[in-house]
């Protein structure tokens, strides 16, 4: 998950963490939604398999607007059957995204443009532009 989901192997692509994304059936686990687990740079998000539109729901509510990077990532908008029009409630999230985070508006914008949750390889090197020009502020 994260920027690596995006970027990885890209020229000049060097992350300060790993994030990697755990699906667990809610009656196996005591959290609701998510749980993450930390090791100094590197996160586990442990995540509960709860009804799509309760998921978004409760990211809009309590996540924040960075998470929607965790809806963007393909392997996980297939686990959770996301569809544009579900991508389309996440808007707020997207316009409250902080300069760091702008690269995730990118990749929305381009999903939404393109009608699919994929990305040309043209419209990846624009959100990794933009990924790396706010990562040197």
């Amino acid at each position: 998950m994260g920027s690596r989901a995006f970027f990885d192997g890209m020229p000049d692509f060097h992350p300060h963490d790993s994030d990697w994304v755990e699906f667990y059936n809610p009656e196996e686990v005591s959290f609701q939604y998510k749980n993450v687990l930390k090791e100094g740079r590197n996160c586990v998000f442990q995540i509960a398999r709860r009804p799509k539109q309760e998921r978004i729901n409760y990211a809009l509510a309590h996540e924040r607007p960075y998470s929607l990077c965790m809806f963007l990532v393909p392997r996980v908008c297939q686990e959770f059957g996301m569809t544009l029009e579900d991508l389309e409630q996440l808007r707020p999230m997207r316009e409250n995204l902080n300069p760091r985070h702008l690269y995730l508006g990118v990749i929305y914008d381009e999903y939404m443009k393109n009608g699919s949750m994929t990305l040309t390889e043209d419209q990846r090197q624009h959100a990794f532009v933009e990924y790396l020009n706010n990562r040197k502020k």
